[in-house]
């Protein structure tokens, strides 16, 4: 999510696409992701098993990265994919700390910790993208990398 955010006005500007069109795109991006955390709400409490739900949102994730990859003019389209799948993927992994322990406490506790670790490595993955792209001058080895996360 934050890569995204973080980078595509570069990725976007560097394919020829209008700052404020790359703005638009984000801005979709995001709507799609809270919409996509609004149904995630609706749907979790009925699903019993969450598997299914955890394999589509990575699957829109990597069809979303996988797109601005091999055809990044259409953009829009993958980054609606991109956001679906991120939105979905945010509100399982906060609702996993409830589904998965046996009482408020450790609830808490498991969420203190996996929110830590968790929010570091989001912090450092646009880092870690620009770095990429710094080194290889160009997109497409950061991109692959965003896809194997």
């Amino acid at each position: 999510f934050y890569t995204i955010i973080g980078w595509f006005s570069a990725f976007a500007a560097s394919h020829g696409t209008s700052a404020q069109q790359a703005g638009f795109e984000l801005f979709v991006y995001q709507v799609v992701a809270i919409v996509a955390n609004f149904v995630l709400v609706v749907i979790l409490p009925r699903a019993r098993d969450q598997r299914a739900i955890a394999l589509g949102s990575s699957l829109l994730i990597f069809i979303g990265v996988g797109g601005l990859l091999v055809q990044p003019a259409s953009s829009l389209v993958w980054l609606t994919f991109a956001g679906l799948g991120a939105g979905s993927s945010l509100v399982l992994a906060l609702s996993f700390f409830g589904l998965r322990s046996q009482h408020h406490h450790q609830a808490t506790l498991l969420s203190g910790m996996a929110q830590s670790v968790g929010y570091l490595l989001a912090a450092l993955g646009p880092t870690l993208f620009g770095l990429l792209h710094d080194l290889t001058e160009g997109w497409r080895l950061p991109l692959i990398a965003l896809l194997g996360l």
